[in-house]
This record gives C-alpha cells, sequence and structure tokens, in this order.
C-alpha cells in the first residue's frame, strides 16, 4: 500500500511538473531570444548586412500553434503514467509495464528536449523513473507461509 501511495505522489508530481514546463513555454515571451541577421543585395551587386540583437518571441511566435501540439505529448505521456497510477489495468504485470512504457517515453522526450528547448522536463522524468521503479517493487507485507506450520 504504501509503495502505490509513493508512486501516485510521484505522477502527480511529474504531471504537475510537465503541465507548468509547457504552460511556461507556451506563455513565456521570451522563450526565443537571439540575434537576427539579414543580408540584402543592393541594385549596384553590393550587399548589406543588418544584425538585429536583443530578440526574443514566444514559442508560438517562432513556431505557430502546432508547436503546442508537441508541448502536449508529455503532458499526455505523464497524464497516462497518473492515470495508470490511480488505477489498476489489469493487475499488476500490466500496471508495471504501462509505467515503465510511459517513463521510457517521457525520457525519449528529455533527450529531444535537450536539443530544442532544454532540460524542462528532466525533474518530471526522473519523478516518473523513480515512480516505475518503486511501483515495479513487490508489495511489502507480512510474509506468507507455503507449508502449515509443524505442530
Amino acid at each position: 500500500m504504501k509503495n502505490r501511495r509513493t508512486v501516485l505522489v510521484l505522477s502527480a508530481l511529474a504531471h504537475a511538473w510537465t503541465w507548468g514546463v509547457g504552460l511556461f513555454h507556451v506563455f513565456n515571451p521570451g522563450a526565443y531570444s537571439g540575434t537576427s541577421t539579414r543580408t540584402t543585395l543592393n541594385p549596384d551587386g553590393t550587399t548589406t548586412t543588418t544584425v538585429v540583437t536583443g530578440m526574443t518571441s514566444s514559442v508560438i511566435e517562432m513556431n505557430g500553434v502546432q508547436a503546442v501540439l508537441a508541448l502536449l505529448a508529455p503532458i499526455v505521456v505523464s497524464g497516462v503514467f497518473l492515470a495508470v497510477a490511480v488505477s489498476n489495468p489489469g493487475g499488476r504485470a500490466m500496471r508495471i509495464t504501462l509505467l515503465w512504457i510511459a517513463t521510457v517515453v517521457m525520457l525519449g522526450f528529455c533527450v529531444l528536449g535537450a536539443a530544442s528547448i532544454g532540460i524542462g522536463y528532466a525533474p518530471g522524468a526522473l519523478a516518473m523513473l523513480a515512480g516505475a521503479l518503486v511501483g515495479g517493487e513487490p508489495a511489502r507485507g507480512p510474509a506468507r507461509r507455503s507449508h502449515p506450520r509443524p505442530a
């Protein structure tokens, strides 16, 4: 029972974290910052280079509304993890399998995210990893004997 409660808490933390990361990237106007360089070819054959520094924009401004769908994917995965932690789909083996599948997928999002938006999903993925490890442990309880006690 204690293992299940721990998995539930870890899965809720992971899900809340992924929501936070997703909302941060959607609403943070400074999610992207840097410089922009534009080179223009003049009529006389020369070029003019214009550099704009201190430019900032949000994920939606840079990538469009479809970026929100990409940010929803980790939220959905952590939501599946939470749903599995709350329910008991198909018994213990199925539950452990689903926890691990969701964890591996989230770790994949961490690798992909590190190459683009950073490692923001890592704490959520680590909470899911801890939840999968705890959820995979056998339930602790009183030891049961398979043979009768000698008289």
